[in-house]
């Protein structure tokens, strides 16, 4: 389920995940990157941002997934991001995002990746720090509250001490349906299902101030609105 689960990736670039790029991976410049619940797609959050850093790690609590994304990294060749995935370098290129030159970014990733680990971030103590936390679609995957300010606090506790910087994105579900109850019982979905002010709460409860957070529309069915995430650890 895994890898058909990450395969929208890719597809053409949608929409969505141009905002993404937009109002967030693009802020990443310099220092080291913590891809916080990468599951296997980190990569492609990394073609925004690659070329701008020095250290890469992703973090994941599935074996499968990481598995999959450690394969995708090590056959990342220019020839395999021209195939897969020339939409999305193509649309980097032209709003000025990265170089999209799949030479370039295929090099940055493999030199910059530090590596692919087991980390559950709500049971697992960080033993690094990074000056950039990205978490797509991962701290809300969640059973309760108090997991939920565990997942922020865990990220908080990442960042690099009053520099790092937090960039996450949280879709909660309109509705609980099948396709929802198949992505619970295979841990990429969470029955907390927070809304705004849950995620706000979980945030502040955490020790996160100064947050940022923007509500965008997704155009997907049972996902219509994605809050977008940008704190500095303070």
């Amino acid at each position: 389920m895994h890898a058909e689960y990450v395969s929208y990736v890719e597809e053409p670039i949608t929409p969505y995940r141009k905002e993404i790029f937009h109002r967030l991976i693009r802020q990443i410049s310099g220092g080291s990157v913590c891809d916080l619940g990468c599951h296997a797609v980190g990569h492609y959050w990394a073609f925004g941002y690659a070329e701008r850093v020095n250290h890469i790690s992703y973090y994941d609590i599935s074996e499968e997934a990481l598995e999959l994304q450690q394969r995708t990294i090590d056959l990342l060749t220019p020839d395999e991001i021209r195939t897969r995935y020339g939409d999305t370098v193509e649309y980097l290129s032209r709003h000025h995002i990265s170089s999209g030159n799949p030479d370039r970014i295929a090099i940055a990733i493999h030199e910059n990746c530090d590596g692919v680990n087991r980390f559950d971030f709500l049971r697992d103590a960080p033993t690094s720090v990074f000056d950039w936390v990205i978490a797509v679609e991962s701290l809300e995957i969640v059973k309760t509250t108090d997991e939920l300010k565990q997942s922020f606090k865990t990220a908080r506790a990442l960042l690099r001490p009053h520099q790092g910087i937090l960039l996450a994105v949280v879709v909660p579900y309109q509705s609980h349906d099948e396709n929802v109850e198949c992505l619970c019982n295979a841990g990429l979905e969470g029955l907390l299902n927070p809304d705004l002010e849950d995620t706000r709460k979980a945030l502040s409860d955490a020790g996160f101030s100064d947050v940022s957070i923007e509500t965008v529309k997704t155009s997907m069915e049972n996902y219509p609105d994605a809050y977008f995430i940008t704190t500095r650890h303070s």
